[in-house]
């Protein structure tokens, strides 16, 4: 949250406990028309098993800047489809174009969001009214405990710096044939001395949509990965959308392949409205 934010001291809010936010929990009858709204809008989908793509290809690494995920040490995200952890009190100030945030929401969709939960799953691209940190926004679902304890998001807090991790995520509705393993770490950047403040890492991105015409995990609105302001200010960096299988990069704005981001880091620094373009890595 922001730290000018009104109704209660920053400390106070900051240390509230964090606690699941899910539109599923408060309406009864979210799911069912969410699930209508995609039959009706999406196409038939491919059989099982005729559409084959990697999974977790051998000899391939994970990127250098991805940290390891140790689950003993970590707090997952409890399963959810749409919802959100949070607040969560960083211990630091985080700046995103000049403002401070001292805590933050996980939100499953692939997203950080810090002034309240994101429940938005079908992405638009920046900028936007919400303050957001997006390495992989659209329809992740983590409903399905078959996955065993992969197939949701996990987070740890560093005295320097969040890690999040959605391992080998599905897509809804609790789709698992394909999975997608991604990571955001934000970085205490109080002094703006930081060459890169928030980082992006990738591993094997084997889906790139979920709703609005999404077949197989591909067309559709493409997701979208960035950093956006909101608010008030207009300031954001957008990587990119992805929509489409393989990995050709049309520009920052037009549907690209997803396997663009496999094993890839993107690093970003947002401290003030000076920031540096993002660096990639692991081309």
């Amino acid at each position: 949250m922001a730290a000018a934010l009104v109704g209660g001291s920053p400390t106070a809010r900051a240390q509230q406990a964090p606690r699941v936010t899910d539109p599923a929990l408060t309406d009864p009858g979210y799911a069912a028309r969410k699930l209508r709204q995609f039959q009706a809008t999406t196409p038939a989908q491919p059989a099982p098993g005729t559409v084959r793509r990697s999974i977790n290809p051998p000899g391939t690494p994970l990127p250098a800047c991805f940290e390891p995920l140790d689950k003993t040490t970590y707090t997952p995200v409890p399963r959810n489809d749409d919802g959100s952890l949070g607040p969560i009190a960083l211990g630091f100030d985080f700046f995103l174009f000049g403002t401070a945030y001292n805590s933050v929401y996980i939100n499953t969709n692939g997203n950080i969001t810090f002034d309240a939960p994101f429940s938005g799953f079908v992405p638009a691209g920046f900028p936007i009214a919400t303050p957001m940190i997006a390495a992989f926004w659209n329809d992740v679902d983590t409903r399905t405990p078959a996955t065993g304890t992969r197939g949701q998001a996990w987070y740890r807090l560093y005295n320097d710096r969040l890690v999040v991790t959605w391992d080998s995520v599905g897509r809804f509705p609790t789709l698992t044939d394909f999975k997608n393993t991604f990571q955001i770490k934000l970085f205490a950047n109080a002094g703006g001395a930081l060459a890169e403040d928030v980082q992006f890492a990738y591993g094997d991105m084997q889906w790139a949509t979920a709703t609005g015409g999404s077949v197989g995990g591909f067309g559709g609105p493409g997701t979208t990965v960035g950093v956006n302001e909101g608010g008030g200010g207009g300031r954001f960096i957008q990587t990119g959308r992805f929509a489409l299988d393989g990995n050709a990069y049309v520009d920052n704005t037009s549907d690209s392949g997803v396997d663009y981001l496999d094993y890839k880091c993107i690093g970003f620094r947002v401290f003030n409205a000076g920031n540096q373009p993002p660096a990639v890595s692991g081309l």
